[in-house]
């Protein structure tokens, strides 16, 4: 009774964090020959272990002399090793795509207006001041430079802050301390001191206090989840301060479908989305979840339950998130988190590919849903082919060591797999019939 209430309440949370979890590191479609490309679950009895393993599938381009394509599956949370894997293989390559949402003042459209050009440079710089005043609180004192708040700041800040020091006329944004206090500034279109309208400076100094969400350090609920099963975020993991690494993904604003020059404010809380807040650890439920997944993360046993729920619940993602998409993602959102951002990583690729210059191999790493799509079109459209299919365990789960016995490791599968059948077909009795 007690492994049954325990197994409950660890797909209860895994499901509610599904969505966070698949947005990025989607299983793909069976094929016809029911081959996994991207993502598979493999049992080594010998071992006693189960792992979930993603692939990197090694395309080779129509004519000699143009690039390779790698296209590179990556879960969102997984083991250390598997993310200094990822790291190696990416660093070896010419250029590398990546995904990440980026908040409302990133990738400012070359057609904006100067308002919203105003509007992007003023969430830069509430983002530098927030960074700043972190280092500070944990510190003791504001950097003392640029290069200095780069260094200081979290892992997953620095390539954020990075981008952050352009303003969105394309001049960098200038970082001053003075008698102790911080002074970010943009010289505004024409890049001069003073100015009106679209010319006038911005200032950190004439902007309103930064808000809690903004202040906030909360763990996203991504690296609570990753905690509790002893496993690490990407973003924790890996370095994405590289040269040649580009962004190549949606903001915040284009996800929600959000047009124009409306500009969605960062508060750091995820504005009105379910989503967002949730995975910025703000949200109520964040905060419920995250109580939940520490109390789940006592042990080494219940680690590694986790990380066995993880895995079977990843290797039926597709199911449990077409359950799920209605309640949680409205379609046009489902449809821009999936096609909309194919398109974009589609467009860079083609334009580096249009004039690869030195470029002769290119990894796009992304979420494993959006692979095979990005494979299909690179395969018919671009006459590219498949060379080779590598495997990387990204969560592994050895039984002898984790202290559960093989047998009822086993028995855990099940009982999970069997809860995820009543939980689709629970959902699946509460659909409105056809036509209604």
């Amino acid at each position: 009774m007690a492994i049954n209430k325990t197994l409950a309440a660890i797909t209860a949370v895994v499901g509610a964090l599904l969505p966070t979890l698949v947005c990025r590191a989607q299983p793909t479609p069976p094929q016809p020959d029911d081959e996994p490309q991207y993502m598979r679950i493999t049992d080594d009895q010998d071992a006693g272990a189960v792992s979930l393993e993603l692939s990197i599938r090694t395309l080779n381009p129509p004519k000699a002399g143009e690039p390779v394509v790698h296209l590179v599956g990556v879960a969102h949370i997984g083991q250390p090793a598997y993310y200094r894997a990822l790291q190696s293989f990416l660093d070896k390559q010419d250029l590398v795509l990546f995904e990440g949402v980026g908040a409302p003042w990133m990738n400012v459209p070359d057609d904006a207006s100067d308002a919203r050009r105003r509007e992007a440079t003023t969430g830069r710089i509430r983002f530098l001041a927030a960074e700043a005043e972190g280092v500070k609180r944990a510190l003791g004192a504001y950097p003392e430079d640029a290069q200095a708040l780069l260094e200081q700041a979290e892992h997953s800040s620095r390539r954020q802050i990075s981008e952050a020091l352009t303003d969105a006329w394309g001049h960098p944004i200038a970082y001053a301390l003075g008698d102790g206090a911080l002074e970010l500034t943009s010289l505004g279109a024409d890049a001069k001191p003073g100015g009106d309208g679209p010319d006038a400076d911005v200032r950190w100094s004439d902007q309103p206090p930064l808000t809690d969400g903004e202040l906030s350090t909360a763990d996203g609920i991504q690296t609570q989840l990753a905690g509790a099963a002893g496993l690490v975020f990407q973003l924790d993991a890996i370095d994405y301060m590289r040269d040649r690494w580009v962004n190549a993904d949606m903001t915040v604003d284009e996800l929600l479908g959000v047009t124009g020059d409306a500009f969605t404010p960062d508060d750091g809380e995820g504005g009105s989305d379910p989503l967002i807040g949730l995975l910025s650890g703000e949200s109520l439920l964040a905060k419920v979840t995250g109580f939940v997944l520490k109390l789940l993360g006592s042990s080494e046993y219940s680690r590694a339950i986790l990380r066995l729920t993880l895995i079977e619940m990843l290797g039926r993602s597709e199911e449990l998130m077409a359950m799920a998409a209605n309640p949680v993602l409205d379609e046009g959102l489902w449809e821009r988190i999936l096609d909309g951002r194919n398109e974009v990583v589609l467009k860079d690729l083609r334009d580096v590919l249009a004039d690869p210059g030195d470029v002769r191999s290119i990894a796009v790493f992304y979420g494993s849903g959006h692979l095979p799509g990005l494979e299909k079109a690179l395969v018919e459209d671009d006459g590219y082919t498949l060379a080779e299919t590598r495997w990387l365990p990204a969560i592994i789960v050895n039984f002898e060591e984790s202290g559960i016995p093989p047998r009822q490791g086993e028995f855990f599968r099940k009982r999970v797999s069997s809860m995820i059948d009543s939980q689709i077909e629970a959902v699946k009795e509460m659909a409105p019939p056809s036509g209604d």
